[in-house]
């Protein structure tokens, strides 16, 4: 809804600024408009984003609800993030966005784009009266208002059938923009502006009335049809209410007082930074407590306050010395003519406008290199770790006495892609040996506990396509997915009672069945080809996510409160039915193999997902690189002795 208020406020205050502008030309119109809105806009901007960067570098481990954070901020630089977050199709209230530092650049980057278009019908409308063609002068005096209706019929058709562009793109938002503008061409001609000060109250409070009455409805209904009808027409009375010099009422008087009207000219900067800090303390300390709710207020008035005075007002600065009017002469004396060419270079909107467009390319590539950097990062789940694992060269006498290289392909969900360490240790020992990766996530392919959806079908023709094509006899399949009830979600804290009672229902026993089915039937194709199936065993799996509470900046985060252990007893009882599953596949189909991850990273009675600063697991079921070296020992014995049991057998033969 505030995001509604400030659209109506920005077409009506930018709409007034070039109403204000003696007439000229549309070079001379449109060069003063960019270069006003450039210093305006973007110093601020590119502070705040190459800033949010760098903290979220520091303190945010790439995860799945950061998800395309960094590409939603390069195309904040140019004012199309808003495309980037309707593409993913996550609404503005959606997981994805609250854990997304710029997500909340999609509303500046709606205001850019209207931007383009509003300088040319601007210009149009100031000079249809003096047009001759009655024709064009209906077009250019009526353009805009068509503009707006058109605007307001895709908005209550996106907002039925489309919801992310009805809500984050400009065709459904231009109307709340014009309506703004609209409202500043009625009051050029003293039109909708109150007579006396009770009609400016009245208007006013009308106007407050029905945006605070939105707040209680706005839930229900959809946006921004009809939902952001109440907020967009609350701001037009309210404006239309105080907008007089000569009206006195209270609610004038209260948002006249200098407290008002500083946080009024620190709005901008407010907004810039109130959501980065939001999502970096949801990253960290979390934000439910009232401290932390205190301190993103505290810190975001404290950012926004610098923002204002180091950057904001030297800008401005910038935008009057500009506005005074220079001359020099190229046969003045040198050093008069020097401060001149200066003065005029300074001086020209032009020079400034293409300047500044160079400098958000160079500040976006800075802000490219500055997240990809692998200085900054803080969190021990990020940490690279020095040097894979110790391994021992492969007997080159065993690896002659193979008919030929073998192959290994690691299928499923992405838990087999956190395997791309271990992949890359195999192909650097075994030489001539080729490691295959083929992963998507939430992807189903014999997880053994849960029935194929259409997308899995899809995913296992694909792969036995490509595995008749590529594949040779004796070359071993790994399927790795995860076969357990998650304990934790990396987003939030999930309730245990609800998530043993989903595991023991009757519905997950009769999924599971029908899960088995599906899987041997699957891997009776694989062995028909002449490949061995690994089984993976369920690994361990933890009450928390570590890359969201391990390191001395989220420990305190309230994710965490289920810890970074687990019993071993729990863990062989939780992972029962997939174990059954796996039984029951090598029961029917007796060449099938089970390699157990759980005997390495849990030889005890209790398991950590911490080893000292060394985290095992990413979020609560998918490993690190360190975790990965862990098993690679234990993972590269048991195919070795695969391939020699498969060498022996053949021998025998």
């Amino acid at each position: 809804m505030g995001v509604d208020v400030f659209f109506v406020i920005s077409g009506y205050v930018v709409c007034r600024s070039l109403l204000a502008l003696p007439r000229g030309s549309l070079t001379q119109l449109l060069t003063t408009f960019y270069f006003r809105r450039l210093l305006r806009i973007y110093p601020p901007l590119v502070a705040c984003l190459i800033t949010t960067g760098l903290m979220a570098r520091m303190f945010i481990p790439p995860s799945y609800p950061y998800g395309d954070s960094d590409r939603t901020a390069h195309l904040a630089f140019w004012g199309l993030s808003n495309y980037e977050l309707a593409a993913h199709h996550d609404t503005y209230f959606g997981v994805m966005t609250d854990f997304n530092p710029y997500v909340h650049t999609w509303s500046l980057a709606v205001e850019e784009q209207f931007y383009v278009v509003f300088p040319l019908l601007f210009f149009l409308a100031r000079q249809s009266a003096g047009m001759r063609n009655t024709v064009t002068r209906s077009i250019a005096r009526w353009l805009m208002p068509a503009m707006v209706l058109a605007s307001l019929g895709t908005s209550m058709w996106q907002s039925r059938f489309s919801i992310d562009s009805a809500f984050f793109l400009l065709p459904s938002r231009f109307w709340e923009l014009g309506a703004g503008v609209l409202l500043t061409f009625l009051h050029d001609r003293n039109s909708l502006l109150p007579r006396t000060n009770r009609q400016a109250f009245l208007l006013a409070a009308s106007g407050l009335g029905l945006i605070g009455l939105s707040m209680r409805f706005m839930a229900s209904v959809d946006f921004p049809f009809p939902g952001a009808m109440a907020p967009v027409t609350g701001s037009v009375l309210l404006i239309s209410g105080v907008a007089l010099e000569s009206s006195r009422h209270a609610i004038k008087q209260l948002l006249e007082h200098s407290i008002c009207v500083y946080f009024g000219r620190i709005s901008y900067s407010l907004y810039l930074w109130h959501w980065p800090v939001i999502v970096l303390l949801r990253w960290t300390s979390g934000t439910e407590s009232p401290s932390a709710a205190w301190f993103a207020i505290c810190g975001t008035t404290i950012l926004a306050i610098l923002s204002y005075h180091l950057i904001e007002i030297p800008c401005q600065w910038v935008g009057r010395f500009q506005g005074r009017d220079f001359s020099f002469s190229l046969s003045a004396p040198e050093g008069d003519g020097n401060r001149a060419i200066f003065t005029w270079l300074v001086s020209s909107k032009l020079l400034v406008v293409v300047i500044g467009l160079g400098g958000i390319f160079a500040a976006q590539r800075f802000f490219d290199r500055l997240v990809k950097s692998d200085r900054f990062p803080l969190s021990v789940t990020t940490r690279k770790t020095a040097g894979f694992n110790s391994w021992r060269d492969v007997d080159p006498h065993f690896l002659a006495q193979l008919e030929r290289p073998r192959r290994l392909f690691i299928i499923g969900d992405s838990h087999a892609g956190s395997y791309g360490p271990l992949a890359a240790m195999l192909e650097r020992e075994f030489g001539s040996s080729k490691v295959t990766v083929r992963h998507v996530g939430g992807i189903n392919f014999a997880s053994l506990v849960r029935r194929r959806k259409a997308n899995d079908t899809k995913f296992v023709d694909t792969v036995l396509d490509e595995l008749r094509r590529t594949a040779n006899r004796g070359d071993a399949v790994l399927l790795s997915s995860l076969r357990m009830e998650r304990l934790c979600d990396p987003c939030q804290a999930l309730d245990m009672r609800e998530v043993l009672q989903k595991r023991d229902s009757a519905a997950a026993e009769e999924e599971r069945l029908a899960a088995v089915e599906e899987g041997i039937a699957l891997i009776g194709e694989l062995q028909a080809m002449g490949l061995d199936v690994i089984i993976e065993a369920p690994k361990p799996i933890l009450p928390s996510p570590p890359f969201r509470c391990s390191d001395w900046f989220n420990r305190s985060n309230p994710i965490g409160k289920g810890g970074l252990t687990i019993s071993r007893s729990f863990l062989l009882e939780h992972r029962g039915p997939a174990m059954k599953s796996i039984a029951e596949v090598c029961r029917r189909l007796p060449g099938t193999h089970v390699w157990d991850p759980l005997r390495v990273l849990c030889p005890g009675d209790v398991f950590a997902g911490m080893e000292g600063d060394r985290a095992i697991f990413f979020d609560g079921d998918h490993l690190t690189p360190y975790g990965n070296q862990k098993l690679y020992p234990s993972f590269r014995d048991f195919l070795l002795r695969l391939w020699d049991e498969s060498r022996n057998a053949g021998r025998e033969r």
